[in-house]
């Protein structure tokens, strides 16, 4: 790969876009990035604060450059039944911009981050309990995207493998790639090794389902798990564009051996649009730059 800031794995290529709003105001910043970075499919986050029309917009806009919209959502709340009203409500809205959208590009699929670990029932007292609440969650996601001739697509931690679903006898990751059609798979780290590592298991779970998995990675500054020196091992954004694109071609060679059906999925837009080319300086030295 050259020493440019722009990403061709020739695979399918996501991103989360959550700030819609910025984006109806700036829609050539993100398509165009997206462009040059052969970005194949946004998932738009279903807010308030944007009408149908302007989605209407955001997804013809992106289908002329070849990029396909899945309306995103979820809340770890929603797997409570008495908690399901904005989950509804969030079904209500993709129906209504379909509808919207007539015989032109439309949403592709329902695009779920419903994360129910960290409830504070789960954290309190492990997530076992919530299995059953999750799954029932998953399969009413199912029927529904069926009744809407829609995909189904749902974001995991990488190591939801310690769950089981016991109803179903497998594991937690093998009852989600069962029922959607597919699954990214939040493997954050910031090497090519640890993001290997903590995904493989998922790759397995794909292979027996059959489904498609999409490697998620992370570009925010974030507080958390950070090593003595302050770099966050859960994200790119100390190593920058160019030090990402690599490990992900890195990572892309040792997963196609095994695995044929995934993709990458970059978190989010807004800040990988942003994120630096190179590595911070303060951490040039430890990568050699």
């Amino acid at each position: 790969m050259e020493d440019q800031p722009y990403l061709n794995l020739g695979r399918p290529l996501g991103s989360w876009v959550w700030n819609v709003s910025y984006y109806v105001v700036n829609p050539d910043e993100l398509f165009q990035f997206c462009r040059k970075n052969h970005v194949t499919e946004l998932y738009f986050s279903i807010n308030r604060d944007v009408t149908d029309a302007r989605y209407r917009e955001l997804i013809r806009y992106g289908a002329s450059y070849g990029i396909r919209a899945a309306a995103l959502s979820g809340s770890p709340d929603w797997i409570l039944p008495e908690k399901r009203n904005y989950y509804r409500e969030y079904l209500e809205r993709v129906d209504a911009i379909n509808a919207l959208c007539g015989d032109g590009p439309r949403f592709y699929s329902l695009h779920l981050d419903v994360e129910p670990h960290v409830l504070p029932e789960a954290k309190r007292n492990g997530m076992d309990a919530l299995v059953p609440l999750f799954v029932d969650l998953i399969r009413d996601a199912r029927s529904q995207a069926d009744e809407r001739g829609l995909q189904l697509e749902w974001d995991i931690p990488a190591w939801f493998g310690r769950f089981r679903d016991e109803e179903n006898g497998c594991s937690l990751p093998d009852t989600i790639f069962r029922y959607c059609d597919a699954v990214g798979i939040m493997a954050y780290s910031d090497t090519a090794e640890g993001q290997y590592r903590v995904v493989m298991p998922n790759v397995e779970a794909a292979k027996r389902a059959g489904k498609h998995l999409m490697i998620g990675c992370e570009t925010m500054n974030l507080d958390e798990a950070r090593r003595e020196d302050g770099n966050c091992a859960i994200s790119y954004f100390e190593e920058g564009k160019i030090y990402m694109y690599r490990c992900l071609e890195d990572l892309m060679q040792k997963v196609e051996k095994t695995y044929e059906a995934f993709g990458f999925a970059i978190h989010d837009a807004k800040r990988w649009i942003a994120l630096q080319p190179h590595v911070l300086p303060e951490y040039a030295e430890v990568y050699g730059k």
